[in-house]
């Protein structure tokens, strides 16, 4: 009987240790230790909109920064910073991050 308690335990714990180590990414997404838990956004993902929104302002995202004009490009500026295409500077000015450089301009 002590034998078979033994084994159980052995078992039991080789069975943990597996569990533990075949989700380890989802335990350590769930308290946000890893960094892989979000993908970057893909072009497609983005709705058309926001695409020619973009695309008409590419050059001032991508240079000095771009200062939306009425509600409706401060409400696609905010989605695209939402999504990380887009980020805010402290002088309110919107430029496109890694990822959305990476969208425009892949080899």
């Amino acid at each position: 009987m002590d034998l078979v308690l033994i084994i159980a335990t052995l078992l039991g714990g080789i069975t943990a240790i597996w569990f533990l180590y075949d989700k380890s990414t989802s335990i350590l997404a769930w308290f946000k230790l890893s960094e892989n838990n979000v993908s970057d956004p893909t072009i497609l993902s983005i709705s058309d909109n926001d695409f020619g929104f973009l695309e008409s302002n590419l050059k001032l995202l991508t240079g000095v920064g771009y200062v939306p004009k009425n509600n409706s490009e401060t409400e696609a500026c905010i989605s695209l910073l939402n999504q990380r295409i887009l980020k805010k500077s402290s002088s309110d000015k919107f430029k496109l991050t890694r990822v959305g450089k990476k969208m425009f301009y892949q080899k």
